[in-house]
């Protein structure tokens, strides 16, 4: 009944963390021989040393399902070092996208050459991160030797030739796609089940 829902509605009692601010002691220190004093210290220090009371709070299932679950997740994220895991994932799992790399070729056709020292000097900037290296980012050390590197351009004017040597070296692989046609486009803005151009596409398709 529970994973049909059939008891979403239903009130129950969940331990949730107490919102209350603990009580402050105020302790005589004046030497007046206070008797209190060895068990208000001892109280004092139980508190530090002691996790998040709990209180019970009514609330539907649906409600208490979030709840828990969350309370589980900080229990859980409390043993995990998440910037160590996310710079591991990086390093043996990550890929990294490099669009329009054409704009920054220069054709070396001997009739249309023409030298551009900026672009040059970006690839000249990219050919160590696609080789592999360690970068210093606010998060740790992140080595690249394991990163996949994909680059893409439209390369109207130039080659991926015209790119450096040594940069070609380091991109292998290369595939040339084809035009996207009229029926393209069609299927594009069709087919896909979440896509915001699906409502455009009914205006735009719809029988007069």
């Amino acid at each position: 009944m529970i994973l049909d829902g059939s008891l979403d509605d239903t009130e129950i009692e969940v331990d949730v963390p107490s919102s209350e601010k603990s009580n402050a002691f105020s302790i005589d220190t004046s030497g007046g021989g206070n008797p209190d004093a060895e068990k208000k210290w001892g109280e004092i220090f139980s508190l530090l040393g002691r996790r998040p009371s709990l209180e019970k709070k009514k609330m539907t299932l649906t409600e208490g399902r979030d709840i828990i679950y969350q309370m589980e997740l900080d229990r859980l994220l409390e043993k995990v070092d998440l910037k160590k895991e996310a710079i591991n994932a990086v390093q043996e799992s990550g890929i990294v996208f490099i669009d329009e790399i054409d704009k920054i070729c220069t054709s070396r056709d001997a009739s249309q050459w023409k030298s551009d020292a900026s672009a040059e000097g970006v690839q000249r900037d990219l050919l160590p991160l696609v080789e592999g290296t360690t970068i210093n980012t606010k998060h740790g050390n992140v080595n690249t030797d394991y990163i996949l590197f994909i680059a893409s351009g439209a390369f109207h004017s130039v080659k991926p030739s015209d790119m450096l040597p040594e940069l070609q070296g380091r991109l292998p692989i290369r595939v040339e796609l084809q035009a996207l046609s009229e029926n393209d486009l069609y299927k594009i803005l069709t087919e896909p089940v979440a896509n915001v151009s699906i409502s455009l596409c009914k205006v735009l398709f719809q029988p007069c």
